[in-house]
């Protein structure tokens, strides 16, 4: 179909509007409300254009193409139109361009250039707006506000939060939450991007920069297994703030607080900024030299087979391949980046986490089952892609230890004891293997004598609905990342792949890290049989221990590691950051540049690799991490050309993994499942906060804002009467093992039974004990 744009022909769709089609062929019409990814509201009337046969202007964002109609832009009619729209929007405009963040990327600067008046009339007085406190991420400025909605619109629409909303009416409306609170969505940031004039602006960016000032630097998001493409912008060698980056295949123009702000954390006052080494007792700054020199002579001194290193799964590919190698080049092989998993009993059967579809495919899914994932806060990108699938009618299904906040709604969810998820996850295989039981596509296919002996009969009304919206063609399963802390964390996965086989969805487990699969696909794990995984290396007290990337508090065996590093005769670690206290574990601590400040690739979910440019030098002595490692190869007589650079780095590890598809896989025949056990003692859960993930965004100061460090202990009423607590107090006293906090109770029934629901989110919760593990509470 054809329409005629100032007199340019022009095709088109059925359903399109004007503006779709003059945007599509080039053709500017100005805008202030419309958004490409949002609901047509026609409130600002800046896209007034001339219709031909009718003698009024009109909307071009709402009004339908019609074939062989013809439209005029740039008409007498159209100009006057949006010239006398431009002015009433500026009416109350404050003017404040010299003092305004938005100064210089302004839609409102842009428009009124081309569309406004030279010379105002209007001589009365200006409204003014109060400003309300909405946070530590976003400063308002509602004076400037035109009443776009775009803001509004994108809570509703996208984020799935109604925290915004117009009230008041004519001159006295106002955009704003209804009760003076912050926002909390863990999206809400996008406000700021989407918002047409200065209204919203970042608040830790706020008045200390100008936009031609900036540098552009493309980044992929270190905090998540999404691989969300970000903008950095640099100014004076730092990371003056982040913005998306257009990915349509990903996060379309989309990314997370967590992305947005964690940049905070460089200057941190945990930053290491020069190495550090343990000298007759006392740590003190050396140069880069000595180090090397001293990580060379104890090398050399300790059996490597009486040796570890353990990197972060949130290193770059081309760190973690140069850690393995320099190790293996010094006869290591006790290398693992697994540092949150509790228990390796079983060998995985898909060793590499991930999507068996594209992430731009899940928003088509027909129905998705959600197992113990709070996907809307750990992995807010994949959260929007479950949500446009939830407005297109799929069904959602979840089987959960809390009951999670998600911007979009259950259909059947089922909260149950952690203690019995795996006992729920062989109900569902028990009645799919009926179900499918003359399914000749799986006539192949056994299910392991280790699940049918714990078969036991089925009569549980949510499984069964749950199992048979599985069966809807286009399903998809997701196994949450906070399970990975759990002792039957492997058996889930090998089980839910036998859901997905006798259902023939497709699955995902969600990593809760950038780069697990980079981790795997490097051989970041024990490769040979007689080498150790984290859990063994802790418990066997080996000699030395590297550490690369990481805090002590993100290893799942926390207190044995610090027992395992104390006695231990010499500790390496590359840090970026480290406590006081973590910094008495090392002998020899090397500043490590941050992600910002040093070029790599991360391998995503869907398998994507994504590589990104270096965004500032390292701050103060810190060095890239695979600068380092090269040299410490060069020392120790590694096969390393002098002349390395960062890009022979990249082609290296490009020509030997990007094709390794390799991964263990056990027999599933020989699958054998202990008995399950009945366990009806109080057990811990709750995973990790999404603002304490890793070591960059527990030292943001605006991101910690938005959750304040809080001891938290959340019970329901029903396990609280149970084990006899005062329900009268506000604090109760929670014991694992012989640790103790004294933590502030809130009674909630979201919490399963049995259960004592707390969120890591400080050093002191790593210190009581470990999740999904025996608790005790009492009265204080």
């Amino acid at each position: 179909m054809k329409i005629k744009i100032n007199n340019k022909e022009c095709n088109f769709d059925k359903g399109d509007t004007l503006i779709q089609v003059a945007d599509k062929n080039g053709i500017h019409i100005p805008r202030f409300c419309y958004h490409d990814k949002l609901s047509i509201a026609a409130n600002c009337r800046m896209c007034l254009i001339e219709q031909v046969g009718i003698n009024k202007p009109q909307p071009a964002c709402s009004t339908p193409a019609i074939e062989n109609q013809e439209y005029f832009t740039k008409s007498k009619l159209a100009v006057s139109a949006q010239k006398n729209t431009m002015e009433f929007l500026l009416i109350n405009h404050p003017l404040d361009c010299p003092v305004c963040d938005q100064g210089g990327m302004c839609e409102l600067q842009d428009q009124a250039l081309m569309h406004g008046r030279v010379k105002s009339r209007y001589e009365q007085e200006k409204r003014v707006v109060v400003d309300h406190n909405i946070g530590p991420l976003i400063k308002t400025n509602m004076t400037r506000c035109i009443h776009c909605t775009r803001c509004v619109r994108y809570g509703e629409e996208i984020a799935g939060v109604k925290e915004f909303g117009a009230i008041g009416r004519g001159e006295t409306m106002e955009i704003r939450t209804y009760l003076t609170s912050a926002i909390n969505s863990p999206m809400s940031g996008n406000m700021i991007d989407i918002c047409p004039v200065g209204a919203l602006n970042a608040k830790p960016s706020h008045m200390k920069g100008r936009t031609w000032e900036l540098e552009e630097v493309k980044y992929i998001s270190p905090h998540d297994c999404v691989g969300t493409n970000l903008s950095m912008h640099i100014l004076d060698n730092n990371v003056f703030r982040i913005v998306p980056h257009e990915n349509k295949k990903i996060n379309e123009v989309w990314i997370s607080d967590r992305d947005r702000f964690s940049y905070e954390a460089i200057d941190h006052n945990d930053r290491v900024k020069k190495p550090i080494a343990k000298i007759n007792g006392r740590h003190i700054e050396v140069e880069w030299d000595q180090a090397f020199d001293i990580i060379k002579e104890k090398m050399n001194e300790i059996d490597a087979k009486k040796s570890a290193g353990f990197i972060s799964a949130n290193s770059t590919v081309e760190e973690q391949y140069l850690f393995q190698k320099w190790l293996r080049e010094n006869n290591i092989n006790n290398i693992d980046h697994r540092v949150s998993q509790s228990n390796f009993d079983y060998k995985d059967e898909d060793l590499i986490p991930r999507l068996d579809i594209p992430i731009k495919d899940m928003e088509d899914a027909k129905s998705i089952l959600l197992i113990d994932s709070n996907i809307t806060y750990d992995q807010p990108i994949l959260s929007h892609k479950i949500r446009k699938a939830f407005l297109k009618n799929a069904k959602i299904n979840s089987i959960h230890t809390y009951n999670y906040k998600y911007n979009f709604d259950i259909n059947n969810s089922l909260l149950i004891n952690p203690n019995f998820l795996l006992e729920t996850l062989i109900d569902i295989i028990e009645y799919l293997s009926v179900i499918t039981v003359n399914d000749k596509t799986l006539k192949n296919f056994n299910i392991p004598d280790g699940v049918k002996r714990n078969f036991k009969g089925l009569n549980n009304n949510s499984i069964i609905e749950i199992s048979n919206d599985l069966l809807i063609n286009n399903s998809l399963i997701l196994l949450g990342s906070n399970l990975i802390n759990h002792p039957d964390f492997q058996l889930f996965k090998i089980l839910t792949n036998i859901i997905s086989i006798l259902t023939k969805s497709n699955k995902g487990y969600i990593g809760e890290k950038s780069n697990e699969s980079g981790a795997w696909l490097t051989s970041c794990y024990p490769t040979k049989d007689e080498s150790l995984n984290v859990y063994e290396s802790i418990h066997e007290k080996l000699e030395l221990y590297i550490v690369y990337n990481l805090d002590l508090i993100d290893f799942y065996h926390y207190s044995e590691l610090k027992n395992s590093l104390n006695s231990a005769k010499f500790v390496i670690g590359f840090q970026s950051f480290i406590t006081e206290e973590d910094k008495n574990y090392y002998d020899i601590i090397l500043p490590l540049a941050t992600s910002f400040e040093s070029p790599g690739t991360f391998i995503n979910i869907e398998n994507e690799w994504q590589s990104f440019a270096q965004g500032c030098a390292p701050h103060y002595m810190s060095k890239e991490g695979w600068k380092i490692l090269t040299k410490l190869r060069l020392i120790q007589g590694g096969s390393v050309e002098r002349s390395l650079d960062y890009l022979d780095i990249l082609n290296e590890v490009d020509s030997v993994i990007r094709d390794n598809k390799s991964h263990v896989k056990n027999k599933l025949d020989d699958l054998n499942i202990k008995k399950i056990s009945s366990n009806r003692s109080l057990t811990r859960c709750g995973g990790t906060s999404s603002y304490y993930i890793d070591n960059i965004v527990r030292r943001a100061p605006s991101l910690n804002l938005v959750n304040p460090i809080k001891n938290l202990v959340s019970v329901n009423k029903k396990t609280l009467e149970k084990n006899n607590i005062d329900l009268s107090k506000n604090k109760v006293i929670v014991k694992q093992e012989e640790n103790t906090l004294l933590a502030e109770l809130v009674i909630d029934e979201n919490v399963s039974d049995d259960c004592i629901y707390i969120i890591n989110s400080n050093k002191e919760h790593y210190d009581l004990g470990k999740q999904y593990q025996p608790i005790r509470i009492e009265n204080v």
